[in-house]
């Protein structure tokens, strides 16, 4: 794959992440959890960002970090959407978003991200055949390579 130049990374758009893959022409666009028991070819993750995945939970008018037991159900909810990948897996990571009243929330990538990226083999993720992070800072494009399903 051709990796978007880091300058680029800020408007990638759905065919940089699908090259050289079949395009029959249609996106399906569904929840973590309607995607259960689901299996595509390709899978594109965006918003993986500190506040969005792991989501921040509104109490009282303000936001907190989920509690184990949110986190521990956003973990899993995560975790289907990382797996219904059978070729490839793009998550979108960054510094931060702007909220739509233009105010920018700076969290950093996912949590959830970064504990993989931190695992010492690709192969403790259970079924990713490799990992392979973009070149790129700010906004970026990693791209994870599931093992094909005969081989789970």
């Amino acid at each position: 794959m051709n990796w978007p130049a880091c300058g680029q990374a800020k408007n990638l758009l759905l065919q940089d992440l699908a090259q050289g893959e079949e395009v029959i022409g249609k996106i399906l666009l569904t929840t973590y959890h309607a995607s259960k028991g689901r299996e595509f070819d390709t899978v594109i993750l965006p918003g993986l960002l500190n506040g969005i995945t792991p989501r921040d939970v509104p109490e009282r008018g303000k936001w907190r970090r989920p509690t184990a037991k949110e986190l521990a159900e956003q973990r899993r909810a995560f975790y289907v959407a990382l797996t219904r990948a059978e070729t490839t897996l793009h998550l979108i990571i960054g510094p931060g978003y702007h909220t739509k009243n233009g105010y920018w929330i700076g969290k950093g990538p996912s949590d959830f991200v970064v504990e993989m990226a931190r695992r010492p083999a690709a192969g403790e993720l259970r079924g990713v055949a490799s990992v392979r992070p973009s070149r790129c800072g700010p906004s970026s494009a990693t791209a994870f390579r599931p093992i094909p399903h005969r081989a789970r």
